[in-house]
């Protein structure tokens, strides 16, 4: 299908629904009299701008992901004009069959798909003409308050984003924009701004309304709870707004938050002290370590309200909304699921979202598809949505790579997360870059695990093989928790759980730490097999240590990841005595392995057998920054 057939497909679809439609508003009237506005509202709106639908479909999605036609419900459909005054799209509000109010589905309002990319741009419900003065408001009910109580003609811009790129005609010379009050997200604040600096360029007077107060609202709500006068007196003292100036939904002029108001609240936990709840936690590891198996066994744990691995949390059962680009649903996360003991009644998997014209489906982007997702949370009331990986969902125009494209995309999730006090936690692969800090190897921009208030790491443990460790990256919001060990266990149809083994010692600094060939993980066994040897009778000076592993072949830098994963301790023993190294408490038995090759201990290779005052080795002067010991 060419552009233009597809287009002129759009388009037939946009004219069936519209004829279909009836200028009888007895159905209208009665919704929008239970929104709070009253019987006559729609006396003054033509019959060409606002209409009734009465068995319009509705699409969502099932348990897989897939569309599916939910129903037929009476809808109120409202033309969306461009700038040339021709219709781009239709704007859709669901309505109830059996009771005056919206129809009890995920989002009753919705947009079609308008009848060509960017034809919305500029465009708004234009529910009355326009004249020198206009008022803008994002939704159509909130206009129609705004009507209702000031006789001010005001078109309804669909949402903040469109509120921020309506499109006036010349004859409009005074601008009113009735922004929503968002406290959250402040996107009705934010995009009043850039309208208001956009028609103030014009040569345009601006009047910016926020409704007051520091909950969420629009001037509908104001409306309905006390009545057209605080309308009124906005908009007879509301002086023109000048670049700049603030917008708060608080009081006029009012800059920042006074933190007197502000009401503490406790951080409260999906699992202690390792996932918040309405936050964003970062799990990163190498492909193949078991991270989607882990949160597979968080979430099992989570549907049947048992405790978590370190025995912490546990009750009430909640939901588990799953989004993965990488395993299948039949093959892999149901099996690995039910293997844990999940409740899977209450999994919800969003491996698609509808496309707004209905049949055609979409992998799950971010942000766009942000609401889909709310919409999955509440269906099952879900406490943790897993996202996984998390940069197949990032939408094609951001960057992974960059930090101001990843903010803008993870500020919009974690809002959500925020607003529905779910636990959402990201996985993500390791990037190829060795050595550092651990909180810096995960893929993408710095911005991700920035944007979180926990990170956690999967990695091998140096110690076993067979094993894996759950460590702390980053832990804004409690102490770091200890690390766990784990083993994946496998049933006779190769379908893997965890079974979880304890604590371990090892953090993920020095996780990634431990090399990755068998040589260099050979080199250091021997340089801890030196170490345990040489300390187990006590302290040694560190000078003496150093020449033991010279004379055993040990370099310096594998002497100092040596002496990091046995965790020995360092210290200034007086002035005469200088550095001496000693092992940590329980760890003085013999070493596990064979002694170095070819290696044996020197005359001074006892305890404190050297005296003198050098400084520890591995200064700044002789290594890099890497390889200093601190």
């Amino acid at each position: 299908m060419t552009p233009t057939d597809h287009n002129k497909s759009k388009r037939d679809r946009l004219n069936k629904i519209w004829n279909e439609t009836t200028d009888d508003r007895t159905r209208l009237v009665e919704y929008l009299s239970f929104r709070g506005l009253p019987e006559n509202v729609l006396d003054d709106v033509s019959g060409q701008v606002l209409r009734f639908h009465p068995s319009l479909d509705y699409w969502d999605t099932d348990d897989q992901g897939r569309p599916v036609k939910v129903g037929n419900y009476p809808a109120m459909v409202a033309k969306v004009v461009g700038i040339d005054g021709k219709a781009v799209t239709l704007h859709r509000t669901y309505l109830s069959a059996d009771d005056p109010g919206k129809a009890p589905v995920p989002s009753p309002k919705k947009l079609e798909t308008p009848v060509r990319d960017g034809a919305t741009h500029g465009a708004a419900v234009r529910l009355f003409p326009a004249g020198s003065v206009l008022g803008l408001a994002e939704g159509i009910e909130t206009a129609l308050a705004v009507h209702a109580a000031t006789g001010q003609h005001v078109w309804a811009a669909v949402s903040a984003g469109g509120l921020e790129t309506v499109l006036l005609p010349d004859e409009v010379q005074t601008v009113h924009l009735w922004a929503d009050n968002d406290p959250t997200s402040r996107a009705g604040q934010k995009a009043a701004v850039k309208a208001a600096e956009r028609f103030h360029n014009e040569g345009r007077i601006v009047h910016v309304h926020v409704p007051p107060g520091r909950k969420k609202a629009d001037w509908l709500d104001v409306c309905v709870k006390h009545g057209v006068d605080p309308l009124l007196e906005e908009l007879g003292t509301r002086e023109p707004w000048k670049p700049g100036e603030a917008i708060d939904g608080t009081k006029r002029d009012a800059v920042g938050v006074i933190l007197s108001e502000v009401q503490p609240e406790q951080v409260t936990w999906l699992w202690d002290r390792h996932i918040p709840l309405g936050k964003l936690t970062v799990l990163d590891g190498d492909p193949g370590l078991g991270k989607s198996t882990v949160a597979f066994d968080l979430a099992a744990r989570v549907t049947c309200g048992r405790s978590m691995p370190d025995g912490s949390g546990g009750g009430q059962a909640a939901g588990v909304v799953i989004l993965s680009a990488e395993d299948g649903l039949a093959d892999t996360i149901v099996p690995r699921l039910t293997a844990a003991g999940a409740d899977r009644s209450r999994v919800l998997a969003l491996a698609s979202c509808p496309d707004a014209d209905g049949p055609g489906e979409h992998p799950p982007v971010l942000p766009a598809d942000i609401p889909y997702i709310r919409a999955a949370i509440d269906r099952v009331g879900a406490r943790l949505v897993i996202i996984d990986p998390l940069m197949a969902y990032l939408s094609g125009d951001t960057n992974s790579h960059k930090d101001q494209d990843i903010r803008r995309v993870l500020f919009q999730v974690a809002t959500m997360a925020e607003d529905t006090g779910a636990a959402l936690l990201v996985v993500r692969h390791l990037n190829k870059s060795g050595g550092g800090q651990a909180i810096y190897r995960g893929g993408g921009s710095i911005g991700i695990i920035g944007a979180a208030r926990s990170g956690l790491l999967v990695a091998c443990d140096p110690d076993d093989e067979n094993k894996r460790v759950l460590a702390s990256t980053k832990s804004n919001l409690s102490r770091p928790p200890d690390s766990l060990t784990f083993h994946l266990e496998t049933d006779p149809e190769e379908t893997a759980r965890v079974v979880w083994d304890g604590s371990s010692t090892h953090s993920a600094n020095t996780l990634l730490a431990v090399p990755s060939t068998d040589e260099e993980r050979h080199a250091i066994d021997d340089a801890k097999d030196l170490l345990l040897t040489v300390l187990r009778d006590g302290p040694v000076v560190c000078t003496q240590v150093s020449t033991e592993a010279k004379s055993a072949a040990i370099s310096e830098r594998t002497l100092r990841r040596a002496k990091e994963a046995l965790g020995v301790v360092s210290r200034k023993d007086g002035m005469a005595r200088g550095w001496v190294w000693s092992l940590p408490e329980g760890c003085q038995g013999l070493p596990k392995g064979a002694i170095p090759t070819g290696w044996t201990p020197s005359g001074d290779a006892g305890n404190l057998r050297e005296t003198g005052t050098e400084p520890e080795p591995f200064e700044l002067g002789s290594a890099d920054p890497y390889e200093v010991l601190l």
